[in-house]
């Protein structure tokens, strides 16, 4: 069982796709007209993204907002098998 909060999965996931996809924060906060300061808070897993949220960030990078969200440790499992 994975023993990190979603909230700061979720902010990996995120961060991670910023890097991949070369996004700045200030990049993204313009694209998506988070505030900065609440966006650096969120990837910071100090506050949680709402699925708007995320759904416009993965649209800034080209991904879906799905794409945002980690896999849970029984999907990751039923992957390991297929």
């Amino acid at each position: 069982m994975d023993t990190i909060p979603l909230t700061q999965r979720i902010a990996m996931a995120v961060r991670q796709a910023l890097t991949d996809h070369a996004q700045s924060e200030s990049e993204v906060a313009l694209a998506t007209s988070i505030r900065p300061d609440v966006l650096r808070a969120k990837l910071a897993g100090d506050l949680d993204f709402t699925i708007g949220e995320l759904s416009l960030i993965a649209g800034t990078v080209g991904l879906r907002g799905a794409d945002l969200l980690p896999l849970t440790t029984s999907e990751t499992a039923g992957q390991a098998d297929a």
